[in-house]
């Protein structure tokens, strides 16, 4: 094939990126406005057809980088479509010489709903002490490159140790006062990450005011984290490796 030539599939793909009007128009007459226009949607078909090969998912485009002089490799974003993970983003990093390696983040996808609960039930158990509506997390995958070449079904338990993960625990004033108790929290939620075996960064924020109806929402707590000011009056922290000797 002409790799020049504009098909129905490089208009189908830039379409799903939202190419800017002249661009898709120029394509629908035969030419690429831009060599970066045609990259960045060949680039994307790549990504595509490799989520669809090695996960047997159907994605569309969102974004593509293009190959430059400061990078080996190019980086596509995607969206899920259909099953379980509908709608779901997906990365996919390809590198721009031959033969062309992938990794993708499709293990976060596919182990983030287990993960956070691990995570969940190992916060909820140290700081069992605490009032229930007292406190809320936020818990993502950070770096899932060891997932890449691993079945789709593996445990959770296996998945710990290998994910770098981190965890926000908002706490309310009324909850927490003093850094002395802040710290002995965070002694109790590393020996309880320890215990699952994760490998993951914690921080626990008690904020300056009490939350809205007294129940802790951790939408709310990001956002007193991100205030300016004096928003968070206590802060502890601290990581654990998962799988380490």
């Amino acid at each position: 094939m002409d790799e020049y030539k504009v098909t129905e599939r490089d208009l189908e793909v830039a379409r799903q990126m939202q190419a800017p009007e002249q661009v898709i128009e120029s394509m629908e007459a035969g030419e690429w406005l831009y060599a970066s226009d045609r990259e960045a949607v060949r680039y994307a078909e790549l990504a595509i057809d490799h989520m669809r090969e090695a996960h047997g998912q159907a994605c569309e485009a969102r974004w593509s980088t293009v190959p430059s002089v400061l990078s080996d490799e190019v980086v596509a974003t995607l969206v899920v479509v259909g099953g379980a993970h509908d709608g779901a983003e997906v990365e996919v990093h390809m590198s721009v010489a031959e033969p062309r390696t992938y990794t993708d983040t499709w293990g976060a996808v596919v182990h983030a709903g287990a993960y956070e609960a691990l995570v969940r039930e190992g916060v909820g158990e140290a700081l069992a002490e605490l009032p229930a509506a007292s406190w809320d997390m936020l818990v993502w995958m950070t770096d899932v490159e060891a997932l890449t070449d691993m079945a789709d079904d593996i445990p959770v338990e296996q998945v710990a140790p290998l994910v770098e993960g981190s965890v926000n625990i908002y706490i309310a004033p009324s909850a927490v006062s003093t850094q002395e108790q802040l710290d002995a929290l965070r002694a109790q939620v590393r020996a309880s990450m320890e215990r699952r075996n994760l490998t993951i960064s914690y921080y626990l924020l008690v904020t300056a005011e009490e939350p809205e109806g007294s129940t802790m929402d951790a939408a709310w707590g990001q956002d007193q984290a991100k205030a300016v000011g004096d928003t968070i009056a206590l802060r502890s922290s601290g990581y654990v490796e998962g799988g380490a000797s």
